[in-house]
């Protein structure tokens, strides 16, 4: 499975480290998520989902905690935009792949077991 945000090394030319967040929140200002999103995905991706994804990991940097989301409510997120995702390869077909299910099912058990 490929994952559609990549974290890039953060080393500018200067050799100056920079935080993350530092790096990625202006270009979601701009509105260019084109720039964070994996090259590996050679522009085959949804960008509805892409941004989602972007929005759901915003909101877990909330500076208020209470604004945080839960890990139930991102996991619930995720698997929308993996839907999403799946439905654009399914040229639009809503029925559940057998890859979807066993992606959502993994990954539920996987993050509530820990």
């Amino acid at each position: 499975m490929q994952h559609p945000i990549i974290l890039k090394a953060l080393v500018r030319a200067s050799g100056e480290n920079i935080h993350i967040l530092q790096w990625v929140i202006p270009i979601v200002k701009g509105g260019d998520i084109q720039n964070i999103v994996d090259t590996r995905l050679k522009g085959e991706f949804s960008i509805n989902s892409a941004w989602k994804v972007v929005e759901i990991a915003m909101s877990c940097i909330s500076q208020n905690l209470a604004e945080r989301p839960d890990i139930s409510q991102i996991l619930a997120e995720l698997k929308e935009c993996l839907w999403l995702e799946m439905v654009q390869r399914n040229n639009g077909s809503m029925r559940a792949t057998d890859e979807f299910v066993s992606i959502a099912t993994v990954s539920e058990s996987t993050i509530l077991a820990r």
